[in-house]
């Protein structure tokens, strides 16, 4: 399982395997975590800190991840053609929340 961690300028997806470190700003995801395996998530519930998801889905990654954002993360057109190529155009999954509740960087993510 993986713990939420921040969102610091220096994070970067080098835990993806398939994936060298790209700036994790690139992906606009709303909680990042540490580790990897989150694809066997998918078609899971599982909780986060104070909250529960219904993992469903991975997500398909797009042209945005290659343009420029904000804080000097300059265009990179190998991001898209890398997450094609190792990843088959997916990184990281999606999910619906079915308890709201409060998540902190350290909170473990764990199946219910």
């Amino acid at each position: 399982m993986g713990a939420v961690r921040g969102r610091g300028r220096r994070s970067t997806t080098r835990n993806a395997p398939g994936c060298r470190s790209f700036p994790l700003r690139r992906f606009r995801a709303n909680v990042y975590l540490d580790g990897e395996g989150e694809d066997a998530f998918v078609g899971s519930r599982m909780a986060l800190g104070d909250a529960v998801l219904d993992v469903d889905m991975r997500i398909e990654r797009c042209v945005m991840t290659t343009r420029p954002q904000a804080g000097g993360v300059e265009r990179d057109l190998d991001v898209l053609r890398t997450i094609n190529r190792e990843r088959n155009g997916y990184l990281a999954v999606g999910g619906l929340v079915i308890q709201p509740g409060i998540v902190r960087v350290g909170d473990t993510f764990t199946p219910v």
